[in-house]
């Protein structure tokens, strides 16, 4: 592999930019990079033969968020699409944003395209910091076939600043003529951060083609992409265009323009429970769920929630913000209509990943530095709190906070992340059905006339968009690219799905991997595990919200398809397993705090968290009333980190540095309550735990952590990666009084 430097991005530490902005914005500017020749051998390049395509992809959106998958969020739009077009129920993306944005555009698994996991260079080819030179985007190929291609939104595949020694990472160096969109993986709607034109940053003040009013991201993206559309009506009108259009919505913060805001208020009053009841219900009558005997089991206790109207708020602002997305795809249909080009042009609209159900940064309390109003060329370098507004007001995050201005952040949690994905089991992240499924909705008038909103239940991922674009467009796929051999296509056309012009037959599986979650399917059959768990086995015919594990029934089928799997792991750059977080090179926060008192629910950013490579650490947690099971206080994964938990009574203290474990346990706890437990690691490698002052045990590893975990701390669960002997999260569920961490020089 020929490494990229070592620099930011989207994953890694959130709370910052690492970049050198001034170094970006020069080197952004630099648009002579060298923008690659592509193979194509295509030379009929009339409009009448080629169909347009707008490929739009949404961010974060559940299963069941839209109004055509039973919801009660408005999407007239959508529902338009889906009545005139086929919906594809059955359809898949990765579990996360940048892995399936990496196999949308390439028709490539994610680790083949080199974007495993989040864009950080680890040293393997399957998880590094952009796409790989050896993969097509569509762009690529269509250009070949004449297409002129155009980008707007959020693009999460490359390095935040363009890089010289290898220009193949930014929209404009992958086939696309025009660009407008972030570059990041996440930031504010009113002042986006890595906000660019072409290569060039911007912000919204000082850019000199697009001046609202009132400026809102979702807005600009389609109202870049109808300027786009326009200048291409004026200067490449006997050329077919290619339109992506990858939305921010509905990502966190949840920040959303007041009238969007207004329609929702009081909808979600009700709670959890009665949203998701509903969803079902309306599920069953549009014959979406069909598939699914038992829906998987719920999150959240609307009762326990101690701030309702906060709450409420929340699920209102995420609301919100999916029907301003749906106006804004209104927008760009009625626009096709205008110029003529709505009956040949193929729209696809799909979603990046399950809800998300991730707060790690609700607990942001630090004031930004140096509160101003920024200048009209002062770049937004932040995307997570602490930051500021433009015009000079801290951002403010927390349970207690009402969202939807600019100047908060905030996400909608757990129990509405379960709620958007209903009735499907987990969330993104992981291989289940709620982490991995995404309607797939298709509409091409010229081609589909009779289609009226057609439902069809056969898999389909990802990687088949390539082939299905390609047939559609008749281009040829570039046997070489940026000088290398490209890799063969994996998918398959769902052109003969779409227009019934012929069958559809795979032959063979559908794989799966994220963060050691794994998944393989066919037809009927599903296996998938939760990251080292063993594997799980469903009938998707039957049970689509995965609740009656067959695996023992039916061990032929496991073994066959687990054996699938490894091979698929083998030939496709997923090895090693766990790679995605040996992050190299990583320095210790700055000025990391060296003692904390933390309570439950506290989540502190690696940026946050005290700096533990080469030093001791001591934990000392009070606990008010005992639990026999459950986290007590985390950080760390695969590669390294810690865990103080309870298991079956007893506290166990796992320290995993290089891959070794090492795992310290007491003797089984007396009593409710309350119970102080001291753990500790010295640098000499000496840890021990101690359950109430009594004889601690102790046991002897090969020295301190080798570096600062990537993954988050959190105080009551276990928010990512484990360490130790238990499942993902493994929430405490009793009453934690206080945890206190103390480094040991």
């Amino acid at each position: 592999m020929k490494n990229g430097r070592s620099i930011c991005t989207a994953g890694g530490a959130l709370g910052r930019m690492m970049v050198q902005w001034k170094m970006m914005a020069t080197a952004a500017a630099v648009v002579a990079l060298a923008v690659p020749s592509f193979a194509g051998k295509d030379t009929d390049h009339s409009q009448a033969q080629r169909p347009n395509i707008i490929l739009i992809l949404a961010d974060d959106l559940g299963w069941s968020d839209t109004s055509v998958m039973g919801s009660e969020i408005q999407t007239p739009n959508l529902e338009k699409l889906a009545a005139h077009g086929k919906l594809l129920t059955h359809f898949y993306n990765t579990a996360r944003c940048c892995p399936s944005r990496a196999s949308l555009l390439t028709g490539q698994y994610p680790h083949q395209a080199g974007v495993g996991h989040m864009l950080w260079d680890t040293g393997y080819d399957g998880y590094s910091v952009r796409l790989t030179s050896d993969t097509v985007t569509i762009a690529e190929a269509l250009r070949g076939a004449g297409y002129k291609n155009y980008m707007v939104g959020k693009w999460h595949l490359s390095e935040r600043e363009p890089d010289p020694a290898r220009p193949i990472g930014w929209p404009l160096q992958r086939g696309f003529d025009k660009f407008y969109g972030t570059m990041a993986g996440y930031g504010g709607y009113f002042d986006p951060a890595t906000l660019c034109r072409g290569m060039k940053y911007i912000t919204p003040e000082n850019d000199p083609e697009y001046k609202p009013e009132h400026f809102y991201y979702t807005d600009a993206i389609a109202d870049n992409a109808i300027k786009f559309l326009d200048e291409h009506e004026k200067a490449s009108k006997t050329s077919p265009f290619f339109m992506y259009v990858a939305f921010t919505a509905a990502h966190w913060p949840l920040q959303v323009p007041e009238d969007s805001l207004e329609k929702y208020r009081g909808k979600y009053d009700a709670g959890y429970g009665a949203i998701r009841d509903a969803r079902w219900k309306r599920q069953k009558e549009l014959g979406l769920v069909d598939d699914v005997e038992t829906s998987a089991t719920t999150t959240g206790d609307w009762e326990k929630v101690a701030n309702k109207p906060s709450e409420a708020r929340r699920m209102e602002a995420y609301a919100a913000i999916i029907s301003r997305m749906d106006a804004n795809i209104g927008k760009l249909m009625d626009h096709l209509q205008k110029i003529g080009e709505a009956d040949n042009t193929l729209v696809l609209f799909l979603q990046d990943n399950g809800a998300c159900d991730e707060e790690f940064f609700m607990n942001r309390t630090r004031d930004p530095e140096n509160l101003h109003v920024m200048g009209r060329d002062e770049l937004q370098t932040r995307t997570l709190p602490p930051m500021q507004t433009r015009d000079g007001r801290k951002v403010q995050t927390g349970h207690d906070v009402m969202a939807g201005p600019a100047d908060t952040f905030i996400g909608y949690g757990p129990g509405w992340a379960n709620v958007s994905d209903t009735p499907l089991r987990k969330v993104k992240h992981y291989t289940f059905e709620g982490g991995i499924s995404t309607p797939l909705i298709a509409s091409w008038p010229a081609k589909m006339p009779g289609a009226a909103g057609q439902h069809i239940n056969t898999p389909g991922h990802l990687i088949d968009i390539m082939p299905t674009i390609l047939e559609a467009s008749g281009a040829s796929y570039p046997s070489e690219n940026f000088g290398e051999k490209t890799k063969s296509l994996v998918g398959k056309s769902l052109v003969p799905l779409l227009t019934g012009s012929g069958e559809f037959h795979r032959n063979g599986y559908i794989f799966w991997e994220h963060e050691e979650n794994r998944a393989v399917r066919d037809d009927q059959w599903k296996l998938v595990a939760d990251g080292g768990q063993p594997w799980e086995l469903y009938d998707m015919k039957k049970d689509r919200g995965e609740m009656h594990n067959l695996a023992a029934e039916h061990p032929d089928i496991v073994k066959k398809m687990a054996a699938a799997w490894e091979k698929y792991a083998d030939e496709n750059r997923v090895r090693p397993l766990g790679a995605h977080r040996l992050r190299g090179h990583l320095p210790d926060p700055p000025n990391a705090p060296a003692h904390l008192e933390l309570k439950t629910g506290d989540v502190y950013q690696r940026v946050d968290a005290p700096a533990l490579s080469d030093v001791g650490v001591s934990i000392t947690a009070t606990i008010k009333k005992m639990a026999p099971d459950g986290v007590i206080i985390a950080q760390g994964a695969s590669a390294d980190g810690y865990s103080l938990y309870l298991k079956d009574g007893r506290a166990h203290f796992s320290i995993r540095r290089a891959k070794e474990l090492l795992d310290v346990a007491s003797e089984p706890i007396q009593g409710d309550g309350p119970v102080v437990i001291h753990a500790r690691l010295t640098r000499r490698g000496h840890a021990l735990v101690q359950v109430n002052h009594e004889k601690p045990v102790k046991k002897n590893f090969w020295g301190p952590l080798l570096t600062t975990p990537e993954d988050t701390l959190s105080v009551g669960w276990d928010q990512n990666g484990v360490v130790g002997d238990y499942p993902r999260k493994f929430a405490f569920g009793g009453d934690i009084d206080s945890v206190v961490l103390d480094i040991l020089k």
